[in-house]
């Protein structure tokens, strides 16, 4: 497959360009096309490690952001709006559960004794 973007020519047809990441987005969302999606997600993945890296300066944390966006926006894939960049939504997506993560590795531990399951009743 050509890079996204590119022109392709098929014997003596014109040239037509390739689908856009946003194009190929859609097209899971709306066929369940999966290599439409391993596209999207082979072209952002390297972006959206980088951006994740700068926000919790952490690899492994980084990598399993990354894998949190991708699951969140195949299950949220139905909210993306097509006349909008997909890469920005996607780094929202990022950030939002970074943001996430951030304040339950700020919060306390609950201070209230942990109950013990086999001598509760129901």
């Amino acid at each position: 497959m050509n890079p996204v973007g590119q022109l392709r020519v098929n014997g003596g047809v014109p040239a037509t360009p390739d689908p856009s990441l946003e194009q190929l987005f859609v097209r899971y969302r709306e066929h369940g096309d999966l290599p439409a999606l391993a596209a999207v997600f082979d072209a952002y993945a390297g972006h959206l490690l980088l951006v994740a890296g700068h926000v919790v300066r952490d690899g492994a944390l980084a990598e399993d952001l990354v894998q949190t966006t991708f699951v969140e926006a195949i299950r949220c894939a139905a909210r993306y709006d097509a006349e909008r960049p997909l890469l920005p939504w996607l780094v929202r997506i990022l950030t939002h559960h970074a943001t996430k993560l951030g304040r339950r590795r700020l919060r306390p531990d609950d201070p209230r004794p942990a109950r013990d399951a086999s001598t509760e009743t129901p």
